[in-house]
């Protein structure tokens, strides 16, 4: 899986599978949906990848600072 392609239904399905989960149908597509939601999430505080994990504003830690 790619970060800039979100997994498909059928993809998150196998890994499920892979892991020993059983879960219905149902309970899959709403996983699945939810995941969506949360990739698109990432990908806009992230961005394009331009900055690392570290400089996430909730990493980071100034003395002082106010709002």
């Amino acid at each position: 899986m790619s970060p800039a392609r979100p997994m498909t239904l059928q993809e998150l399905t196998a890994q499920a599978q892979a892991s020993g989960l059983d879960l219905t149908p149902v309970q899959l597509a709403e996983i699945h949906t939810g995941y969506l939601h949360v990739a698109a999430m990432a990908a806009r505080v992230r961005g394009a990848g331009d900055r690392p994990r570290e400089a996430e504003p909730a990493l980071i830690f100034r003395p002082g600072f106010e709002d």
